[in-house]
């Protein structure tokens, strides 16, 4: 197996154990353990815990930007409402094909500042793709400005997925995550997203 496997096995491996467990509760054994890989072999390609963390992190980063340029390039151009219903589609659908990806979030954000730049960094890149969005009718401060929006979409995207553990037993027969219930979960966002660009506008 080559030294690419190798290290794209740890990394998986890793991503794994960080989202089910969180990083503190996670050891580099426990990695090279589920990476089926030597101890020796996770240092030889990841220096240490936290800069194998912040791989993890950024590795979903990047899905993540992919995923939303992709879909601002897509008939780039629309208007406001048909740019955040696809940016609202491809965050749902990025979640739901990195389901560790919230968890991983959270734990992070309730486990100290250690990573926090990395986080900041990134959601300053979310920031500034709703401020391009909304750029022509939103304004800079109050209530409707790009950054409580950003906030409000992201959050009924990703909150859906963390709480869906829980709640799933008071839905329906199907569940959260059947692709009926995530097509329905598109289109209420969808709603709420023209509650708020006609929002916006008046």
């Amino acid at each position: 197996m080559s030294e690419l496997d190798t290290s794209t096995r740890i990394l998986e491996a890793a991503q794994e154990l960080f989202g089910d467990v969180g990083y503190d509760g996670v050891s580099m054994r426990d990695i090279a353990d589920r990476a089926d890989a030597n101890k020796a072999l996770v240092f030889y390609h990841h220096d240490n815990k936290a800069e194998l963390f912040r791989r993890v992190l950024n590795r979903f980063f990047e899905a993540q930007r992919q995923a939303m340029d992709e879909a601002l390039r897509q008939d780039a151009e629309d208007g406001v409402r048909a740019k955040l219903h696809r940016v609202g589609d491809a965050y749902i659908d990025f979640i739901h094909e990195h389901p560790r990806y919230p968890r991983l979030i959270q734990n992070t954000l309730t486990s100290g500042g250690e990573h926090f730049d990395v986080l900041r960094e990134h959601l300053g890149g979310l920031l500034r793709t709703t401020e391009g969005i909304l750029t022509d009718i939103c304004p800079e401060e109050g209530p409707k400005a790009a950054r409580h929006i950003m906030v409000t979409l992201t959050g009924a995207a990703s909150n859906y997925f963390t709480y869906a553990p829980v709640v799933e037993g008071n839905w329906d027969k199907d569940g959260m995550i059947s692709e009926e219930a995530l097509e329905e979960r598109r289109e209420h966002l969808h709603w709420v997203v023209d509650l708020i660009v006609d929002g916006l506008k008046d």
